[in-house]
């Protein structure tokens, strides 16, 4: 964005403003989305170890 303000002599506000309003003009509403794919990032959701408990054994 401080590349294009300095390219076209406007502010950076100027230039984020404009992104902002194509943005919306172009992507999609986002309730009306349906996801053919979930995908889920971490495997192991937490680290449990086995400790010996010397007063049980």
């Amino acid at each position: 964005m401080s590349e294009t303000a300095a390219a076209f002599a406007v502010s950076w506000w100027l230039v984020r403003a404009a992104l902002t309003e194509a943005c919306f003009l172009t992507l999609f509403e986002v309730d009306e989305l349906s996801p053919r794919l979930l995908g889920i990032d971490e495997h192991r959701f937490r680290s449990v170890r086995y400790f010996r408990d010397a007063e049980s054994s």
